[in-house]
């Protein structure tokens, strides 16, 4: 199976660890395929477990919203990041913000920082908005 064949059984930019196990099911040995794709700088990993094209697989830039949502979770996109998204504030914020009912953690990956902060479980109802683009939600 060639790199092609990879990227036309996975239709996503970010992936996680089963996605690439359920391509390489028929292979004796995923593990080895995924370290092969990884020596080769084919896929990067940004945490264990969780996975994007290299920039010259890609079709279209992954989401690092989504990606939060996924190295941290429960979790949601939040704080300065949001604010500056919709353009509240000025400035341009690189590193990603989180709320999570889990302890305060961060995370330095190949593709940026994600920080995520500890809020009470009762804040999460209120003014949550699932945001959808023709590619993925988060």
């Amino acid at each position: 199976m060639n790199l092609l064949d990879i990227r036309n059984l996975i239709n996503s930019e970010e992936f996680d660890y089963q996605t690439l196990s359920d391509v390489f099911k028929e292979y004796s040995n995923p593990k080895m395929k995924i370290s092969d794709m990884l020596k080769k700088h084919q896929i990067i990993k940004v945490k264990k477990g969780i996975y994007i094209f290299n920039e010259k697989y890609r079709t279209r830039q992954y989401s690092k919203e989504l990606l939060a949502n996924l190295i941290y979770g429960p979790s949601v996109v939040s704080a300065e990041y949001m604010l500056s998204c919709y353009g509240i504030i000025p400035e341009r914020v690189v590193d990603i913000t989180s709320s999570t009912m889990k302890r305060k953690k961060n995370f330095v990956t190949p593709v940026g920082t994600f920080n995520y902060f500890q809020v009470p479980g009762n804040y999460y109802p209120a003014g949550i908005t699932i945001i959808k683009n023709e590619y993925v939600s988060f």
